[in-house]
């Protein structure tokens, strides 16, 4: 039976220091984690205890987005270390989350790592209120994977994300349907998600400083029109989130096989131009797609991180415009990415590519030409591979 929309229960879950978290594993005592140890590095996290307002190591300093150079120049404390992102490392701990949370509902979404939207609608008869479902979620997360979190819950993904962002650590908000009006209407407006889902932060600011507009129910003498001629296509999510309407994204189940397919190569440091880097890459590329050919699936996402001899990492995450298993394509897709990461003009010292969101292949039929030549030529190679061993067949530039 379909459930209506003010009897949906959704839990927002954020783990607000994750990547700290994992980074501490390897490091004692408070720290800052950067995207690499140059001036120009970015704070990506840093660790619960310099949060401004939270004890006496407290930072306002430590921000993130904020480049190495400046938290160096206002001092950091005694004792504070600053090391790189350990992004391998933080897939694993996502991964982990996920599998817990999938203990509770099917119904689990992650747009990135430390966000997590979970439908609890219809599980007060096995675990209980849905507050004390998510207190559970909470400790065992704690307990289990060492990491610190927060949640709220709402009838939808909006009302759930509030929630979560003004309730303190390790702690849960539950909004009930008939409470949720009052809840909305005094919160700033920089509480609102943020781009791809919701609005910028040039918007946020603007609403601020050019309108007077602080609080959402400052939204509420506005229409739908003035604030789409204002704001554009963000003025509709506006209007919706002033009436608590606004579903930042849909929860749904992932319909895809789970898990993660990952590979890495150390690049030679004899060859390092931009030729044999590609070269490497393909490589990763060919390694995977021989998988997802033995799995039978397409990847939907892939991550790609180019790890500099001086530890700085770039990164680069994305969706396959044409899904495939052909290495070919695959290479052709990701391929761009990795000359952008090359015009930085440092040897690279790893490679490391995932893929992700998985769908059950379906070769597109054509009338006009062999398609199914490509399927087979792949499969004579992979069984040719299989019996004679990877390095049985060579690949021209």
């Amino acid at each position: 039976m379909e459930h209506n929309m003010k009897q949906r229960r959704i839990a927002f879950i954020r783990l607000s220091h994750i990547l700290a978290e994992v980074s501490e594993r390897r490091q004692a005592g408070p720290l800052v984690v950067v995207s690499g140890l140059s001036p120009k590095g970015v704070v990506l996290d840093y660790s619960k205890e310099l949060q401004s307002g939270h004890g006496a190591r407290s930072m306002p300093a430590v921000k993130r987005g904020a480049f190495l150079k400046d938290i160096e120049a206002a001092g950091v404390a005694g004792g504070v270390r600053v090391v790189t992102a350990d992004f391998e490392s933080l897939e694993d701990a996502h991964a982990a989350v996920v599998r817990t949370l999938k203990d509770y509902s099917p119904q689990v979404t992650a747009e990135k790592e430390g966000e997590y939207c979970i439908d609890l609608t219809g599980t007060k008869r096995i675990f209980g209120r849905e507050i004390d479902t998510c207190t559970a979620v909470l400790a065992r997360i704690n307990r289990e994977l060492g990491f610190t979190a927060r949640a709220g819950i709402g009838s939808n993904l909006l009302i759930g994300s509030l929630a979560c962002a003004v309730v303190e650590e390790g702690g849960v908000y539950d909004i009930s349907d008939r409470a949720e009006k009052e809840f909305i209407l005094p919160l700033s407006v920089r509480l609102l998600p943020g781009i791809p889902t919701g609005i910028s932060r040039d918007t946020a600011d603007e609403l601020v400083s050019s309108y007077g507009i602080r609080r959402l129910k400052d939204l509420l003498p506005f229409s739908m029109e003035d604030l789409s001629c204002m704001f554009g296509h963000e003025g509709d999510f506006l209007y919706r989130c002033a009436r608590g309407e606004a579903d930042t994204k849909p929860v749904r189940a992932q319909a895809c096989p789970s898990g993660t397919l990952k590979r890495e190569v150390t690049v030679s440091s004899e060859r390092n131009d931009d030729w044999s880097v590609r070269r490497w890459l393909f490589t990763l590329v060919l390694d995977l797609c021989r998988e997802l050919r033995e799995r039978r699936v397409f990847p939907g996402r892939f991550f790609l991180t180019v790890v500099y001899q001086d530890d700085y990492r770039h990164t680069k995450e994305g969706r396959l415009a044409v899904p495939s298993f052909f290495e070919g394509e695959v290479y052709r897709q990701l391929l761009p990415c990795l000359d952008r990461a090359l015009k930085r003009r440092t040897c690279v010292k790893k490679l490391v590519l995932t893929f992700s969101c998985f769908t059950a292949c379906s070769l597109q039929l054509s009338l006009f030409k062999d398609a199914s030549r490509p399927n087979r030529l792949a499969g004579a190679f992979d069984r040719i591979t299989q019996r004679f061993g990877g390095g049985t067949i060579r690949y021209g530039a």
